[in-house]
């Protein structure tokens, strides 16, 4: 479903063939202007003829955990031809051994392309209700 995807195809002609060029760029300024980011780069993917498979590889998160109650995401961010941009890794922990117990810390690490690590940050969070706080 595109970004007409609302009309019929008789509808768009009615509508689409006695506009002006101004008046088709308004139309369609206000109709990609209600559209989500994804949607907007999957549009832009499919105008420039581009595997739509890639759309997977541009954004990729891995979940994993272990016994402890930690959990991991990392997020993979790729340009539409695949190759790496950047990427972020989440480390979260808990004050319990259980996963639904109070989060403890979440450390958040950016690298570059070649997953070298240019931030790391770090949320401290507190199981008595204070708010979060970035520690060094």
């Amino acid at each position: 479903m595109g970004i007409f995807g609302d009309f019929t195809i008789d509808q768009l002609k009615n509508i689409l063939l006695p506009l002006d060029k101004t008046q088709l760029l308004t139309l369609y300024n206000n109709k990609l202007s209600n559209l989500t980011r994804r949607e907007l780069l999957v549009l832009a993917l499919k105008i420039l003829d581009v595997d739509m498979s890639l759309w997977e590889e541009m954004k990729r998160i891995v979940n994993t955990g272990d016994a402890r109650g930690q959990l991991l995401e990392v997020d993979e961010v790729r340009d539409i031809l695949g190759n790496k941009i950047k990427s972020t890794k989440r480390e979260y922990s808990y004050y319990g051994d259980d996963p639904k117990s109070p989060r403890d810390t979440i450390t958040i690490t950016e690298m570059d392309n070649l997953d070298q690590v240019v931030n790391v940050r770090k949320i401290k969070h507190y199981p008595d209700g204070r708010q979060p706080e970035w520690i060094e």
